[in-house]
């Protein structure tokens, strides 16, 4: 995705180590940041101080920061949001979707020679340091298909849908986004891989464009 950018407990007060995680659909739609960041309390176990930092990285991520975090060029902050959302319930109501559009070469040689079935791939920086970063997927398809110029992607760019339909890691983070319902948005932490299952290329869009769907599985967290 593109441009910027019940409760169920998941942890333990004052920041203790986190109770297994469990899973759970998307909350209501953000509303303000005062309740958001009271649901990233009960969701993470912080302290007061450690949500309100958890909270302010992802603020600057949503917001006039996002390219500076895919470019690899705010790893402090990359781990506080990646932290925070390995706290928080993932999001198992159903498939997961990341759009993307690029020039069909950049497309070629970073995605489609690499990510292989039977790869196991993370996503990287895209100044090419090969940094893990925060990647946004949707719980909507409409919304990655947007992102992805899917339906009107040009002759000499490549539209892929990166498409996860056995999350359990990255959680539905549309209460905390001022985005809310219109992204949909679930968070993938910068250290989470993926199996890469399949590779499909699609008929081209009305305009010439190439389009691939990347099928995924979810292989959790990267051990250091």
């Amino acid at each position: 995705m593109g441009t910027r950018g019940s409760s169920s407990h998941g942890g333990r007060g004052g920041g203790g180590p986190p109770f297994a995680r469990v899973g759970r659909d998307q909350l209501a739609p953000w509303r303000d940041n005062a309740t958001a960041f009271q649901q990233i309390l009960r969701d993470t176990g912080y302290t007061p101080e450690q949500a309100r930092i958890a909270q302010e990285a992802q603020i600057r991520f949503y917001g006039d920061d996002y390219d500076t975090f895919t470019s690899g060029d705010l790893p402090h902050e990359t781990e506080i949001i990646s932290e925070a959302l390995m706290r928080m319930p993932y999001y198992n109501a159903g498939t997961i979707y990341r759009g993307i559009s690029m020039p069909s070469a950049d497309a070629q040689r970073i995605f489609l020679d690499q990510w292989k079935p039977g790869t196991v791939q993370m996503f990287t920086d895209k100044a090419g340091k090969g940094t893990g970063i925060v990647q946004s997927f949707s719980s909507k398809e409409s919304v990655a298909n947007s992102f992805g110029n899917w339906d009107w992607t040009s002759r000499g760019d490549t539209s892929i849908k990166f498409i996860l339909d056995d999350n359990k890691t990255a959680p539905g983070v549309q209460h905390i986004s001022k985005f809310g319902a219109r992204e949909a948005e679930v968070l993938s932490p910068s250290y989470h891989q993926f199996y890469v299952d399949k590779v499909v290329q699609m008929p081209d869009s009305r305009y010439g464009g190439q389009r691939y769907e990347i099928h995924l599985k979810d292989r959790g967290r990267k051990k250091k």
